[in-house]
């Protein structure tokens, strides 16, 4: 599961607690951050969290990014990835990034 941050996460104004993001982590969900702001919660000087982040291109390239590092962690099954679900939490309505990249895109004010 990928995350913007700005306008995304509680961190920056956004609706999504750490505390949520927290919780499904420990129920065994990856959780990434595919934002590079200042405002993420791997850089809170109180209580950072510590999410593998995906940020050094645009987003279509940072969640194909997330994507092939599973891939390449699994290198002997040679064709498609196993059935993972890939979701993509944002406020930016970048739908066509999430499409492009194969993730569900799901909108910030709705994550529940």
């Amino acid at each position: 599961m990928a995350f913007d941050v700005d306008g995304t996460i509680e961190t920056s104004s956004g609706p999504v607690t750490v505390a949520r993001m927290n919780e499904l982590a420990h129920m065994g969900v990856d959780i990434w951050i595919v934002s590079p702001s200042g405002l993420s919660p791997n850089r809170r000087t109180t209580d950072p969290t510590t999410f593998p982040e995906m940020i050094n291109g645009d987003r279509t390239a940072n969640l194909q990014a997330i994507k092939k590092r599973y891939r390449d962690s699994e290198p002997n099954i040679g064709g498609p990835l196993p059935p993972y679900f890939w979701f993509y939490v944002s406020d930016n309505k970048d739908y066509d990034a999430a499409k492009q990249a194969g993730f569900s895109y799901i909108e910030a004010a709705q994550f529940v």
